[in-house]
């Protein structure tokens, strides 16, 4: 394992300065957004979940809400291709990504980073464990090489008659590949390319 794993002090204080100095510029549009949600359907602006952190420690992971509002969807509630409608004002969210703002606040905090292995729901450690274990030893962050591949992972798993066994047996088996390629090869280049190409991927969807 490279030494310079867990992650480096200059990683953690990019992550930190950048991750302030963009939560003081979205505060109005983040709080632009909370007000839509709230006026868009009924319920809270925001939705939390358990997920897999570092170490494989949980902790909860908010986004702004795009779907109706189901209390028994928390935690554990994620399925691969679920059949509920985003609302209006959801699908657009989800599209660009803008409903993964609040996630900042995670960087910021340290529970993620900018660049890394997207945090998993806590069902699917036992996959994570017995594939690629070591990927646990990094925060999980805002985006990685998996995140650009499966942009379109909503529509892949709802075409799929059995889009759990998809997700379980070949999607996430296969960003467990990307994320231990990345593993292996992560630094400042790496990570800037890899922000680059997600700022590219998600103005192009806001320009849509």
């Amino acid at each position: 394992m490279p030494s310079r794993w867990p992650l480096s002090r200059r990683k953690r204080l990019v992550d930190l300065l950048g991750s302030g100095v963009l939560l003081g510029l979205c505060a109005l549009p983040l709080g632009a957004l909370i007000v839509a949600v709230k006026l868009d359907s009924p319920g809270p602006a925001f939705f939390g979940q358990q997920r897999i952190g570092k170490q494989g420690k949980p902790f909860t992971l908010w986004k702004l809400r795009t779907l109706p509002h189901h209390p028994d969807a928390a935690n554990d509630g994620f399925v691969p291709g679920r059949s509920l409608k985003p609302t209006r004002l959801g699908r657009h969210l989800r599209s660009t990504r803008l409903n993964e703002l609040p996630q900042l606040v995670h960087v910021f905090l340290g529970q993620m980073s900018f660049v890394g292995p997207r945090p998993e729901v806590t069902r699917y450690l036992d996959v994570i464990e017995s594939h690629t274990a070591e990927i646990l030893q990094l925060r999980p962050g805002l985006t990685d090489e998996a995140t650009l591949h499966y942009l379109d992972e909503e529509e892949l798993l709802a075409r799929s008659e059995d889009p759990e066994r998809l997700y379980r047996e070949t999607l996430l088996p296969h960003k467990l590949d990307l994320a231990s390629h990345y593993l292996q090869h992560a630094g400042f280049i790496t990570d800037s390319t890899l922000l680059l190409r997600t700022f590219q991927a998600l103005l192009s969807r806001l320009l849509r």
